[in-house]
């Protein structure tokens, strides 16, 4: 079986493939390798939860044309893989090779679930725990934030309740149980049941969040965050409020820009000021650690409610992606109550946000091409 890939005329950076194969024509259905079809080089290629095939895709020049066979042998059992692995009731670590990508916690001091720490692939730390900021960042004006935990999601308005930050009087997401963890030489699969609670311990909703977590390639490696948040407790209000992010992080210090970094989005707009509540398809912090330039991209996902995104940032290091605010940020609202969306008993709502950890300073232009590829397929055909 043959397997040809185009490149759209701008060019495609690396970046995850995903191909539905008939599995009826391969000959052993258990053992599956991709070979490139020039070269003879076998390439790692896994099934996704949608029974799509899944390969890292090298960077292809404007046009380019690659081939690949599909067969039934030669998989590559010595490919470096992402490993997922459950170490405590409700934590888990992600790593690749030796590697620890990121861990998985719910049973710290924090009100709610979160990635933490969060590394490029070159082993650099970009996130960080608001509550353990660093006496140098706190010199630079830079000042611990004990709700801010490392990758995380909350909002400060549910029915009422604050699930953004951790005071006495806040709501909790209690992680439930993992549905899945799965490892393998292109991704790694993490998907934990999260009850969002009020303030007397009563469920408000159920989250289903899915971290895919992809091996390296190109210097930089992706992380895809799906949360699918269940009704099934009744109708559930997300108050029009600017502190929130159904996806945010809080970058390491020197990658903020009161740290010397440089905060960006995809309108060109740089700094708090312009790119608080602005909406872009892609917001990014990236600065120098150790004389290496290292960063954080999260892209918005066309599926998602009124994208492309608002957009929570300070120069502090924060980057969230906040959907309802529209008039706490920009004093307009869309009919009664500004951005707040009511979701109805048995509803489901679904966010998705890519996260681009980067080795590198990548140009707006190469973030806008990575965006299209979180927004638009490759031309594939099979034969």
């Amino acid at each position: 079986m043959r397997i040809s890939v185009q490149a759209p005329e701008d060019g495609r950076p690396a970046a995850p493939v995903a191909a539905r194969i008939p599995l009826e024509r391969l000959e052993d259905e258990h053992v599956i390798g991709l070979v490139d079809a020039d070269s003879g080089r076998p390439v790692p290629v896994q099934v996704d939860s949608r029974g799509r095939f899944c390969w890292l895709q090298d960077a292809m020049q404007p046009g380019e044309r690659r081939e690949y066979r599909l067969q039934s042998r030669g998989f590559l059992a010595d490919v470096p893989r992402v490993v997922v692995c459950e170490r405590a009731e409700g934590d888990a670590d992600i790593l690749e090779g030796a590697n620890r990508i990121a861990a998985y916690r719910s049973t710290t001091h924090a009100h709610r679930p979160f990635l933490s720490p969060i590394t490029s692939p070159a082993g650099v730390g970009v996130t960080v725990d608001g509550v353990t900021v660093d006496g140098a960042a706190s010199s630079a004006g830079i000042d611990p934030c004990d709700h801010h935990h490392s990758c995380w999601n909350g909002w400060a308005d549910v029915n009422g309740v604050d699930h953004w930050t951790d005071g006495a009087r806040a709501g909790r997401q209690r992680h439930r149980r993992f549905t899945l963890s799965a490892s393998g030489p292109v991704f790694g699969r993490l998907s934990a049941l999260i009850d969002w609670l009020d303030t007397e311990g009563n469920p408000q909703f159920t989250e289903q969040r899915v971290y895919l977590v992809y091996a390296a390639i190109g210097g930089s490696r992706i992380i895809d965050i799906t949360s699918r948040m269940i009704m099934a407790y009744g109708d559930v209000r997300f108050g029009d409020t600017s502190d929130g992010g159904l996806c945010a992080v809080r970058v390491a210090p020197a990658l903020s820009r009161r740290g010397g970094g440089m905060l960006r989005n995809a309108n060109g707009e740089q700094g708090e000021e312009d790119c608080r509540g602005s909406s872009a398809t892609w917001c990014d912090c990236t600065g120098q650690i150790d004389d290496r330039f290292v960063g954080v991209t999260m892209f918005d996902c066309p599926s998602n409610l009124r994208y492309p995104t608002l957009w929570n940032v300070r120069d502090d290091g924060l980057m969230a992606a906040n959907p309802f605010g529209v008039s706490s940020f920009c004093g307009e609202g869309e009919g009664d109550g500004g951005g707040a969306r009511t979701f109805a008993w048995s509803e489901v709502a679904m966010f998705r946000y890519r996260l681009l950890i980067h080795d590198s300073a990548p140009s707006p232009e190469d973030l806008d091409r990575l965006a299209d590829c979180f927004s638009r397929s490759l031309e594939i055909e099979i034969d």
